[in-house]
């Protein structure tokens, strides 16, 4: 057979897989079977099957413990064999597929209060909103709602000095918080 007719079969079992038609046995078994003699269009096929439904076994809690020792024989075989580049980026693509590298959470920035009040991005119908939202803040913060205007003063100040024209609408929304003229 050629090596397209085993991909595509290949892409449907692990579909069948993943839709609980076809039992993970049948998806360990080819891809066993791929490993044993992994070479040429084998590596094609593995890295189709893991690429298809690899995930989604390893991350079931009934195939986790299998999934992980079939992608720990993945890569060991990957680092014996002598893989030309093309089947080496295959491989690691599939194994990082299944099996992403641990990092640590984004650290989100902590702004200013001042900072995550954008007047420019409300509507008219929101004025009273943005201007209840200061007077509560100012109560815990004395100077925030004077620190507001201010923001709201100096962008359209900065605006009317630089005068470019990608910041014209910005300018509309700060000098008249409807943006009609």
């Amino acid at each position: 057979m050629n090596i397209e007719t085993k991909i595509r079969n290949i892409r449907f079992i692990g579909e069948l897989s993943k839709f609980r038609i076809a039992p993970p046995g049948l998806v360990f078994n080819c891809l066993k079977a791929c490993l044993d003699d992994f070479s040429h269009h084998n590596i094609d096929v593995a890295c189709n099957l893991l690429e298809t439904c690899g995930r989604f076994l390893y991350r079931s809690p009934e195939t986790t413990i299998c999934m992980a020792n079939m992608l720990e024989i993945l890569m060991r075989l990957k680092n014996v064999k002598n893989l030309d580049p093309r089947h080496i980026t295959l491989v690691e693509n599939a194994y990082y597929l299944c099996k992403p590298p641990e990092r640590s959470a984004r650290v989100s920035k902590v702004r200013p209060p001042l900072h995550r009040v954008h007047v420019h991005r409300g509507k008219y119908g929101q004025i009273h909103l943005i201007a209840s939202l200061t007077a509560g803040l100012s109560r815990y913060h004395d100077d925030f709602s004077v620190a507001v205007v201010d923001e709201v003063l100096e962008e359209i100040r900065v605006g009317l000095e630089l005068n470019d024209y990608g910041m014209q609408q910005r300018r509309i929304a700060h000098a008249f918080p409807g943006g009609v003229v």
